[in-house]
Formats: C-alpha cells, structure tokens, sequence
C-alpha cells in the first residue's frame, strides 16, 4: 500500500520575497534561537523555526524526508494566505 501525504505546504520564492519586501514586511516576525540563529516566521502560516527553509525546498531534501518517513507521494499545497490583496 502507497503513503500518500496531503496538504503538504510549500512556497515559491516570489512569494516569500514578497513577504520580505517593504509592502508586506509586517507579515514575518525575526526570532533567534538560544544559539542566537535568526529564523522568520511568517505570521499565521509557518508554527516553527526552520520551516521557511523547508516549504521553499520541492527537491532532493524533501523527497530524502519523504523517503525517511516512508511516504511515496506528497499532495502539495502553496502555502499562502491572503494572497488575493497581493499585486497581480
């Protein structure tokens, strides 16, 4: 029987510069972990350190954590709230 994983989130890199650009910067918060590495966190879509990295990567380490968790197939989701108020 195949794993089949859904609504796994991802980002394009547009967007996250979007996020990072002067028109939206109040969207990511900067936090620093008690070894003082700085981590954005986008505000209502992103709940941990590190995951910005995470949703951005649909490559070799995803499918490495795919294939670590055992799962044959991921349905991705673009991860993006509000997108509708954003310039076309």
């Amino acid at each position: 029987m195949k794993r089949i994983a859904i609504e796994e989130h991802f980002f394009t890199q547009t967007y996250v510069d979007y996020l990072r650009s002067d028109r939206a910067s109040e969207q990511i918060t900067k936090i620093k972990d008690s070894n003082g590495k700085e981590y954005e966190l986008m505000d209502a879509v992103v709940p941990a350190p590190g995951e910005m990295e995470a949703c951005l990567d649909v490559g070799k380490s995803r499918l490495q954590t795919m294939d670590e968790a055992g799962i044959d197939m991921q349905v991705l989701s673009f991860s993006a709230p509000g997108v509708e108020a954003m310039d076309v």
